[in-house]
């Protein structure tokens, strides 16, 4: 059984993981980048920088990816860090 503390410490915790969530849902509605006619945002190529952390739609879902390269046939190699959806 966990003690007073332990519960207050877990709920903080998964209060600060959905509050991040949520900032970045709200980040990538906000976004920056040029909206298409469907209401996506894209970013041009010289805005996407290698290391950098972004939002985006994988598979029909929100996720918090991670570029890792740029591919050699075009596109980036990119890591899923969790997803938001």
């Amino acid at each position: 059984m966990l003690t007073l503390k332990q519960r207050q410490e877990r709920a903080a915790r998964r209060a600060a993981r959905i509050a991040a969530k949520h900032m970045a849902i709200r980040s990538a509605a906000l976004g920056q980048g040029e909206a298409q006619s469907k209401g996506s945002i894209v970013m041009k190529k010289s805005q996407v920088k290698v290391g950098s952390e972004y939002v985006a739609k994988v598979s029909g879902k929100l996720a918090h990816i991670r570029i890792d390269r740029e591919n050699p046939h075009g596109g980036w190699d990119a890591t899923i860090m969790w997803s938001l959806s």
